[in-house]
């Protein structure tokens, strides 16, 4: 907020899941996600066909767990798959209905991160969100908990909420694979997470309040008000799925997103560990790799001459297009 206010450029922290990093050199910079994807960066991948097969085969690994990040391994390695027909006997859905996906988020974590959220913060969001969805009676409403609640300090907070608010949604065991969930759901509400991105990969529609950074690309409902926000809730019901080209453009912002930016961890001179919240790492191993990297001169570092190449491109963000 103070490099806004005064108008300094910054860069944004390095994301280790991609690393993948951004800068603001104008105020208009800040009305982005640091990381968002533009229309324009769409049309520069030249062979969109490999793109969005690259995508694909990213996420059987994501949804097999194969990925090496926190909430991938939380929500996903070794939980097994439960069919569209188990899942509504096992939650009592009623199988006539429409079901609508609540997606939380960790309510503590960063949730003034996005711009244009509708709501103060994800506390807020949920509950009128929650509320609102009851109203709607052509779904059935569920919720599961964050995969990666119990690192936040978070785990049965949502149950709480529920009980606290009177809320009487379908609560998923927070044991399920989210693929599961995102299976059996017909439409995913979230105020910007991962998975809304994730979900519309698969052609189903997707319910924002705020402007992440896969927003306002043709294949997210995005809103501007609470007011459209609350509409949108109510008729959800009524959602066709995504056209293939809606579909195609979500798999090319993945492929941006998480594929186009992978690198081999070992190269990036911060130790020879993968970061992954939650993981126990050998602090003699870290002190160890320091004093390696500390042999290379820095200007011959791969981390050096990356971000020497990303301040004097005129992109935005650190993207390989």
């Amino acid at each position: 907020m103070l490099t806004k206010e005064f108008n300094i450029n910054c860069i944004s922290p390095v994301n280790l899941n991609s690393f993948k990093l951004s800068k603001y050199t104008c105020a208009n910079d800040y009305n982005e996600h640091c990381f968002s994807i533009r229309s324009e960066f769409l049309l520069k991948i030249k062979n969109k066909k490999e793109a969005i097969s690259i995508s694909n085969n990213y996420f059987q690994k994501r949804y097999s767990g194969l990925i090496n990040q926190h909430d991938v391994l939380n929500a996903f390695k070794g939980k097994k798959l439960k069919n569209k027909q188990n899942f509504i006997s096992d939650y009592n859905l009623d199988p006539n209905k429409k079901t609508v996906a609540i997606m939380p988020h960790i309510f503590c974590d960063a949730p003034h991160a996005y711009p244009y959220t509708l709501y103060s913060d994800y506390y807020e969001w949920f509950i009128n969100t929650a509320k609102t969805l009851l109203k709607n009676k052509h779904v059935n409403v569920i919720v599961k908990e964050h995969p990666s609640a119990n690192l936040y300090n978070e785990q049965g907070k949502l149950e709480e909420i529920l009980h606290d608010h009177n809320l009487n949604l379908f609560l998923i065991n927070s044991n399920e694979n989210t693929h599961s969930v995102l299976q059996i759901a017909d439409v995913v509400v979230t105020c910007g997470g991962t998975v809304g991105l994730e979900f519309s990969c698969a052609g189903n529609p997707v319910i924002l309040a705020a402007k992440p950074p896969y927003s306002n690309l043709g294949f997210t409902y995005d809103n501007s008000t609470i007011q459209e926000y609350t509409n949108k809730l109510l008729t959800c019901h009524l959602l066709p799925r995504l056209t293939e080209i809606q579909t195609d453009n979500a798999l090319l912002t993945a492929f941006l997103s998480y594929c186009n930016n992978d690198v081999d961890f070992t190269r990036l001179e911060i130790g020879s560990e993968t970061i992954s919240l939650g993981n126990q790492y050998s602090e003699d191993k870290l002190y160890s790799d320091i004093m390696t990297f500390q042999k290379t001169n820095i200007e011959n570092q791969y981390i050096f001459n990356y971000l020497k190449s990303f301040l004097n491109n005129p992109n935005r963000l650190g993207l390989k297009l």
